[in-house]
């Protein structure tokens, strides 16, 4: 039997390890359904936010150019918030090097 994948079953696993804290994996199931699906507003913006969380604790904890990392990917991924932050930190081009 050769199962066929979808992309709204990725995005509920993503739902799903998100829920049980499984942040990385959340990531890559949500990242595989934009693979199958790449016009998804809904995976987009889940993906967006769960970037720009994860992007926000790694900088609180002093881990800035991690935490840039994804809330870049958060801003590339439509996310207002992580785009905004970006735009208005006069920071950011010495800050995360």
């Amino acid at each position: 039997v050769i199962l066929k994948p979808s992309a709204s079953i990725y995005r509920m696993l993503g739902a799903s390890y998100y829920n049980q804290k499984l942040y990385e994996k959340s990531i890559e199931s949500y990242e595989s359904s934009l693979i199958l699906d790449p016009s998804s507003l809904k995976t987009k913006e889940k993906l967006g936010s769960l970037c720009f969380q994860i992007g926000l604790k790694y900088y609180k904890n002093g881990q800035r150019k991690q935490g840039l990392i994804y809330i870049e990917k958060a801003s590339l991924l439509g996310n207002n918030t992580a785009i905004e932050l970006l735009s208005n930190n006069p920071l950011r081009s010495t800050d995360f090097k």
